[in-house]
């Protein structure tokens, strides 16, 4: 029984093929645009060789540490959400008061396009797996993106990462996409004939 229903869907889906349909090919040749679904994956970085890569996280896809006793860290993600409200829960893990709007903060470049450069000091009150620590600092860009925003965040002792900043904002322009092209591909649409 399974055979002859197997066959007679095959005969049923060949039969339905009109003959008056023809086949148009179509390549595509473009430039690689951040809007590409596997951009995050393709990101090259160009760290300082003083930082050293760890294991990266569900949210992190480059992971760093850096500092004298390599108390600094650094981290590179895209999350979910909008500018504003990162960085205001950003501020307020260091009690500072949230911003009213993306005038409060700086403006840098990162991957072609501008992005906010939030920055706190005092003691962060912990959260996100982190214990509260006194006299901490954060240093953080965050660009917007279609659906979500790219973060790039270092956190530590506020003399290390006050020392680590420049680091930061270079690392933050050294960030490209690594695979320019996208590679010519073929696809077939059947049109039906008028």
């Amino acid at each position: 029984m399974r055979i002859f229903a197997l066959t007679s869907l095959c005969i049923l889906a060949l039969s339905s093929c009109d003959s008056g349909e023809k086949t148009i090919n179509v390549s595509e040749t473009r430039e690689r645009t951040l809007f590409d679904e596997r951009f995050s994956a393709d990101i090259k970085d160009h760290p300082p060789l003083s930082w050293r890569a760890i294991p990266t996280t569900q949210f992190r896809l480059k992971n760093y540490l850096t500092g004298p006793n390599e108390e600094v860290q650094i981290a590179f993600g895209i999350v979910q959400g909008e500018v504003l409200g990162n960085a205001n829960r950003w501020l307020g893990q260091f009690g500072v008061s949230p911003a009213a709007n993306l005038d409060f903060f700086g403006k840098v470049p990162v991957l072609g396009a501008q992005a906010y450069l939030v920055e706190a000091e005092g003691d962060f009150g912990g959260g996100m797996g982190q214990k509260a620590k006194a006299d901490q600092a954060l240093v953080g860009i965050i660009r917007p993106q279609r659906d979500n925003v790219i973060t790039i965040k270092m956190t530590g002792p506020r003399e290390a990462v006050a020392a680590a900043r420049d680091e930061l904002l270079e690392y933050a322009k050294s960030l490209e996409v690594h695979s320019p092209q996208i590679t010519p591909k073929e696809n077939q649409f059947q049109l039906p004939q008028s």
